[in-house]
């Protein structure tokens, strides 16, 4: 029979274990958390989005080497426009401080729903501490009015109207972010 000082070690051990795990595999999600400086490509979610966009972003980015996260603007969980649900990487207030490290922001959804997101003035403040950074910005097809939530002149706003190119135009734009990484050797994201 172990004794009870022993077990106690036992689970302690047991715990570092666990916490070094959980430490490496959020590193290996979040590496951009460690490193203030690092481009990120941000992809909003929330109710009612374009899941095939959201998604086509999400992998072609990642394939490529780019830091991507997965923003959700009403919780972790939000289903889209067919009814798919996507978990996200985390919320917008926890994105918040990683605003001015945006490369390029995603709004994958079309008016009206652009309109809607307009309600959480965090939304602002992000849009706002990526503009300062120069960050691109991509959105669904929209009204002219919708398009004010974004704090750059509308013609810096690329608003994906062709279908039959949205595959070519995501490869090249992770093509030129995943450039962008190996230009910051530091910078670059670890395989999960």
């Amino acid at each position: 029979m172990a004794s009870p000082t022993r077990d106690s070690q036992s689970r302690n051990d047991d715990q570092r274990q666990i916490n070094t795990m959980n430490q490496h595999n959020e590193q290996a999600v979040y590496p951009m958390y460690e490193k203030p400086n690092h481009p990120v490509a941000f992809v909003f979610w929330g109710n009612q989005f374009d899941e095939m966009l959201a998604v086509l972003y999400l992998t072609q980015f990642r394939q490529a080497g780019v830091a991507t996260q997965l923003i959700g603007l009403t919780g972790k969980l939000a289903w889209g426009q067919h009814g798919m649900p996507l978990a996200t990487d985390s919320t917008l207030g926890d994105a918040l401080p990683l605003a001015p490290n945006a490369a390029c922001v995603i709004i994958p959804c079309h008016s009206p729903i652009l309109g809607q997101i307009d309600t959480d003035p965090r939304v602002r403040i992000f849009l706002q501490r990526a503009a300062e950074n120069d960050a691109q910005f991509i959105t669904g097809r929209v009204d002219g009015t919708d398009l004010e939530i974004f704090p750059v002149a509308k013609h810096r706003v690329q608003v994906l109207v062709h279908e039959s190119t949205l595959i070519d135009d995501v490869r090249r734009l992770s093509s030129y972010l995943a450039l962008m990484n190996e230009a910051h050797p530091a910078n670059s994201v670890p395989s999960p």
